[in-house]
């Protein structure tokens, strides 16, 4: 069944993120902090977010929406496949961890921001066959990464080095080259 889009929004841009990873890749994740400063700049900039995951994000969507709720729709652990498509179809871009998500919303034609840390970019949704704009982000001149770690064996400061070095404004900056 071919996704459909569905009204979200009355109006503004509408992002659609998504916090989490897999069980099994917690090294993918960008960090809700990330996120949550992401959503407050898109906010400002009059933007509207829905949010969309899996039970693994229930409390990072909390969190966000606790903090922006006038222009956040929590989506997280509330469709199946088929309302994610629909979802996904219906809004302007979609920012991620590399992930599950992040396919599906190409797969039905919408531009993604996609984060990378412990895989590489070659897995991108830029590398497929997928119509729309697709860009990756990922650190620069980190030794130790890619690692394709399930989770990240460093302590300290080294700890999820590969994600941290990710600017929320290096991210925001590649979200307003696609939305304008």
């Amino acid at each position: 069944m071919p996704a459909e889009k569905i009204e979200l929004f009355e109006n503004g841009k509408i992002v659609a993120i998504s916090t989490g990873s897999s069980k099994r890749w917690l090294s993918k994740r960008w960090g809700v902090e990330s996120y949550n400063r992401l959503v407050i700049m898109l906010v400002e900039k009059e933007c509207n977010v829905v949010l969309v995951g899996d039970e693994l994000s229930i409390r990072d969507g909390e969190l966000i929406e606790s903090q922006n709720s006038s222009h956040i729709k929590n989506f997280i652990n509330k469709t199946g496949l088929n309302e994610l498509k629909n979802i996904l179809k219906s809004v302007d871009l979609f920012v991620g961890n590399d992930s599950g998500p992040a396919h599906i919303a190409a797969s039905v034609g919408t531009d993604t921001v996609t984060i990378f840390g412990s895989t590489s970019v070659k897995h991108c949704v830029k590398n497929f066959m997928y119509i729309g704009e697709h860009i990756s982000i990922a650190p620069k001149n980190l030794e130790c990464c890619p690692c394709y770690r399930s989770s990240c064996p460093k302590s300290g400061n080294e700890h999820m080095k590969c994600m941290k070095s990710i600017s929320v404004e290096n991210v925001f900056s590649e979200i307003v080259k696609i939305l304008g």
